[in-house]
């Protein structure tokens, strides 16, 4: 299983929805403060987040029979120009997604 959570408390896209993607598909959108939970089967998967036209790097996730992997995603900056600069500039690195274990996913 793959978690992704929308880290709440940025004002830079506050009010957009993230996509969710997992190799190669949409399979949700998050809010600011949201969490997903994908069931996946065991193996190789890439996971990435976008918003519009810019977005995270592609993750390469390894995942054993009944392993969950936990994420995290955030706008790179919280100022407005720095993000839009971010967003023209380097736009798979607008979002940050990180592997962020979370206490409660540990017992699923």
């Amino acid at each position: 299983m793959i978690v992704v959570r929308r880290l709440s408390g940025r004002r830079v896209n506050a009010r957009a929805k993230y996509s969710v993607w997992i190799d190669g598909a949409r399979i949700a959108r998050l809010r600011q403060g949201d969490q997903g939970r994908y069931k996946v089967p065991a193996g190789h998967h890439q996971l990435k987040v976008s918003i519009d036209w810019a977005g995270s790097p592609t993750l390469d996730v390894h995942l054993q029979a009944g392993e969950v992997a936990s994420f995290a995603c955030e706008p790179h900056s919280n100022l407005g120009h720095t993000a839009l600069l971010t967003s023209l500039v380097r736009p798979r690195r607008y979002i940050d997604l990180y592997p962020a274990p979370f206490p409660e996913d540990a017992t699923t």
